[in-house]
């Protein structure tokens, strides 16, 4: 190297820059990448669980089967979990499944009446004896 060549990097350089430098956290492929390892849970699986809560308070009034609901919840929810488990390998509280689970109990307890079942004993007697004859 040469000793009338200084090659230091000075804030004025870095302003010349046409992007950005992030100092926090930048997004890769849906994922917040995070300077600190700590702040991994906190900016990714956090928003996730508050996104789960909202999905599943809107679609627990769906009126549907529970094969309808469980298929519901393999499509939508598990693929973003699962993606996110394999892009992030770090330590999770079992806070966090924990609160997985209540979403998910929220959403399977009270499954609404699908119109088009026949849950009405008679139907079912009904249409047994026709079946029979």
């Amino acid at each position: 190297m040469c000793k009338n060549h200084k090659h230091s990097y000075t804030p004025k350089i870095l302003s010349e820059l046409p992007f950005t430098i992030a100092t926090k956290r930048i997004k890769y492929l849906g994922i917040q990448l995070t300077r600190d390892v700590k702040d991994l849970f906190k900016e990714n699986y956090k928003p996730q669980l508050k996104e789960i809560r909202e999905d599943t308070n809107k679609w627990k009034n769906i009126p549907c089967s529970w094969i309808e609901r469980i298929s519901i919840m393999k499509m939508a929810i598990l693929p973003k979990v699962i993606y996110r488990f394999n892009a992030i390998p770090i330590r999770l509280p079992l806070t966090f499944f924990t609160e997985l689970e209540k979403n998910y109990f929220i959403f399977h307890m009270e499954p609404k009446k699908n119109p088009y079942s026949q849950d009405n004993p008679k139907q079912k007697e009904q249409s047994w004896r026709h079946d029979t004859t």
